[in-house]
């Protein structure tokens, strides 16, 4: 049965902004029409008209009339082949199909490559298709959710007329499951200063270069403050002020995509406002979860560095026994050969604890190994995912040399250990990079994307 997994409001007009900020860091491109694919990319092609104040289109192969689908397109080839640039907007690029029909049809009225682009809210990394611009990507051979835009639940919906049944307890739609949308729009403000010297220890934490731009240094700053005799048994804060109180033990940095439009230099006086943008549940293949989305929007002495929309998804605890907590037969290390940028380091208890203490993060699994073997369930101390993300933000800006980083999202797929060595991997694809971490074992435990600004 598939996985209904809806796109909050509030995470699609993120998506719609990242898009936005994306087609602004190129200059040198600006289309003069955007093109919504009907049916499932007019709503984004209007909300990215909005924010980008070029004016929008239509096309509707969907709806299999001609004078919709295939005449409107031999009228905006015609509009190409004038000098126009036309941006293609839909919702999703899944398996490709679209795209390639829309490229090919294009082509063969004359428009010029050069002056056609694709843009989408989501992109499969394995599409047989490629898109100018993402606000996010997935890889389908690891995600098979069906995705649930704003517009697709409203038809959902209207559609559920009957009343369900109730679920069972410790279902994801059980008691106590199910009641956190008051949270929905709650938001916290902080403020911090970019100390020198918090500067120089993140700095010497991650071997960085003297020259090296401290890329990542956002997330050691306005960090919660909850007092050590607050703390829960895993070592988080607890929950219920501003997180909502999911009734899940593990917690999980599950994923971030961010705008990068500056940097902070030390001694900056820094903000940072949050906000829950969406809270869902849904049944994994290891039993209840709850994804909880929060927009961060940091600025530095005033002005805005960083957009992102985190996720953080919270699990039922590892039952003993669990595949986790066992050791992993051994295999070959992973061919790497189409990565052409890779570096490998090893992790080390101390850089974990380094970047605990950077980080204020308390949470066991990090430097506890008594606990995050028999508590929950892993085989060693567990690498902090967004550790492994900034590793490949710092790497994504090695690659590009002077174009400083302006979109970066990440993955955590799979856990990574200490003591146990990481590669870092890096490639061109298109305008844009795709990136990963793999284990010893071959497994891969991050993947992410980056673009310059």
């Amino acid at each position: 049965m598939p996985v209904f997994t809806e796109i909050g409001y509030d995470r699609f007009v993120a998506d719609v902004r990242t898009l936005a900020a994306g087609i602004a860091a190129e200059p040198g491109w600006r289309p003069d029409f955007l093109i919504g694919i009907g049916r499932g990319g007019l709503a984004p092609a209007v909300f990215l008209s909005h924010a980008t104040g070029i004016p929008t289109l239509s096309c509707d192969l969907s709806s299999a009339v001609k004078e919709f689908a295939d005449d409107v397109l031999a009228r905006l080839a015609a509009r190409a082949r004038a000098g126009e640039t036309l941006l293609f907007v839909d919702d999703i690029n899944d398996s490709g199909g679209t795209i390639l029909r829309l490229r090919t049809s294009l082509a063969a009225e004359g428009a010029p490559a050069e002056r056609i682009r694709f843009a989408v809210l989501i992109d499969n990394v394995v599409s047989r298709a490629t898109v100018e611009y993402r606000a996010r990507t997935i890889d389908r051979t690891q995600v098979k959710d069906w995705f649930v835009f704003p517009w697709e639940a409203m038809a959902r919906n209207s559609r559920s007329t009957a009343t369900p049944p109730p679920s069972p307890p410790g279902s994801p739609e059980g008691p106590g499951m199910t009641d956190w949308q008051d949270w929905v729009g709650r938001s916290v403000s902080a403020a911090d200063v970019a100390t020198p010297g918090l500067a120089a220890r993140y700095r010497v934490t991650l071997d960085l270069a003297a020259d090296a731009p401290l890329l990542g240094l956002g997330w050691c700053l306005c960090l919660p403050d909850a007092p050590t005799a607050g703390l829960g048994p895993d070592g988080h804060p607890p929950r219920g002020d501003f997180l909502p109180p999911v009734p899940l033990p593990r917690r999980m940095w599950a994923a971030s995509e961010m705008v990068l439009n500056g940097r902070i230099a030390p001694g900056a006086a820094v903000s940072r406002t949050s906000r829950i943008a969406a809270v869902r549940a849904k049944q994994g293949a290891t039993g209840p979860l709850v994804f909880v989305e929060v927009a961060h929007t940091l600025t530095a002495d005033g002005q805005p560095v960083q957009d992102e929309m985190q996720t953080i998804v919270f699990r039922a605890p590892a039952e003993a026994g669990a595949p986790a907590s066992q050791p992993q037969p051994a295999a070959p290390p992973p061919a790497l050969d189409d990565w052409p940028h890779r570096r490998t380091l090893l992790p080390g208890p101390a850089l974990l604890f380094r970047y605990s203490a950077l980080t204020f993060n308390s949470h066991r699994i990090h430097y506890d190994l008594p606990y995050a073997r028999e508590v929950e369930g892993y085989s060693g101390l567990v690498v902090h995912g967004p550790l492994v993300a900034t590793l490949l933000l710092h790497l994504a800006q090695d690659v590009l040399g002077d174009r400083p980083v302006g979109r970066f999202g990440f993955r955590a797929l799979a856990p990574a250990f200490a003591d146990r060595p990481l590669t870092l991997c890096a490639r061109a694809e298109g305008d844009a990079l795709t990136l990963a971490a793999f284990d010893d074992r071959g497994a891969q435990t991050v993947t992410a994307h980056a673009a310059a600004r």
